[in-house]
């Protein structure tokens, strides 16, 4: 089986990440880790070490043109202006789309638009349509049926990702998507990261229904887990997938959960958060990636 071999070791102040997009572009696989205060690049073991080593010293000497991914000599080097931000959102426009339909639900339950378009029950008629549960209104009263929707309501068992309740919960959930769901689409594409919500969305809600049927509640957090864990184990397993996950997310996220679990965020007056949903989401994640790996990787034993 091919390993990995570290051909490469820069200060971290050091952008390796061109000449690795470089190696990409020539067909070999290459990933970047920080070990002891550097920077380590590393290839499969397989690759021709003469072809390598080539490589290597026309990037040491300045031939290598980090823009375009081509040779050229240093002196003549042009100035290649980087891609528009609109060429940058088409490479992933279903991470744009969820985030798009998050924003508008946010803005139809929990402002004051929700009552201009849903008539006199105003935003609750439209959370009414989203739950899990079966959500029953009458005038200022609304009652809530504990149980799984039926056949014909099957949109409930996906729609809680998108309601959400406060400004801060939007706006955290909507960065966090961005961040991870356009890492995962662009570099396995929007059928990948489709899958990937609609499976682990399902986890999500399943989970936190059966540990509170009582309580209505919603969000992308659950999915957003997901994709972390999704996304974490897939560059550990396989470094040279391109997920290029920022350093200590998964740390930062765990430490969260963790948080959230105390019940110092509720004390916070952060509201009461749907732990089982992030649980779940990221296992479910996690599950996938494994999966992904274990199936379609030449590399893994």
């Amino acid at each position: 089986m091919t390993g990995w071999v570290e051909v490469l070791r820069a200060p971290v102040e050091q952008n390796l990440e061109p000449f690795s997009r470089y190696l990409h572009s020539q067909g070999v696989a290459a990933y970047i880790f920080e070990q002891s205060g550097a920077q380590c690049l590393c290839v499969p073991s397989n690759i021709d070490p003469m072809r390598l080593q080539q490589l290597i010293d026309q990037w040491n000497s300045g031939e290598v043109n980090m823009h375009v991914g081509s040779f050229q000599h240093s002196s003549v080097r042009e100035n290649i202006s980087a891609p528009t931000v609109f060429a940058q959102w088409k490479k992933f426009p279903l991470t744009l789309a969820l985030l798009i339909l998050s924003t508008l639900t946010f803005f139809m339950v929990s402002t004051p638009l929700g009552g201009s378009l849903g008539g006199s029950l105003g935003g609750m008629q439209w959370l009414a349509n989203m739950t899990m549960q079966s959500l029953t209104i009458d005038g200022d009263n609304f009652s809530l049926q504990a149980e799984l929707p039926g056949v014909d309501q099957w949109w409930r068992y996906w729609t809680p990702i998108f309601l959400h309740f406060s400004w801060m919960h939007i706006l955290f959930n909507g960065l966090m998507l961005l961040e991870m769901g356009r890492r995962i689409e662009i570099a396995q594409g929007s059928q990948r990261l489709f899958f990937l919500v609609v499976i682990c969305a399902l986890a999500s809600n399943l989970s936190q229904f059966f540990v509170n049927p009582g309580n209505v509640f919603g969000g992308m957090s659950g999915v957003i887990y997901a994709l972390i864990g999704y996304g974490w184990l897939y560059q550990r397993l396989e470094p040279a997938a391109g997920i290029d996950m920022p350093a200590g997310l998964m740390t930062m996220m765990l430490f969260w959960l963790v948080l959230c679990f105390s019940g110092l965020v509720a004390m916070a007056g952060m509201g009461e958060i749907a732990n089982a949903a992030h649980v779940g989401g990221l296992l479910s994640g996690l599950a996938l990636a494994w999966f992904f790996v274990k199936t379609t990787s030449p590399m893994l034993p």
